[in-house]
């Protein structure tokens, strides 16, 4: 769904702050995740092994699943 519809509320109306603590809650999320893929695939490296599925991850702390 586009940003659009994301910023307002289940009334229909737009409600910026809500959408901005959204935004920030996922983008920590986001980082975590890259920062976490970075270091998985350094350590595979590390001892001459390669990730070749698809690996699935949940973030226990917002609950997004990651494909």
């Amino acid at each position: 769904m586009s940003d659009r519809y994301n910023k307002r509320n289940s009334s229909g109306c737009m409600d910026q702050t809500a959408y901005q603590a959204i935004q920030n809650i996922e983008g920590d999320s986001n980082a975590r995740f890259k920062q976490l893929l970075n270091d998985m695939y350094g350590i595979c490296n590390d001892y001459n092994f390669q990730i070749k599925g698809r690996v699935v991850l949940i973030d226990n702390v917002t609950g997004k699943i990651y494909k």
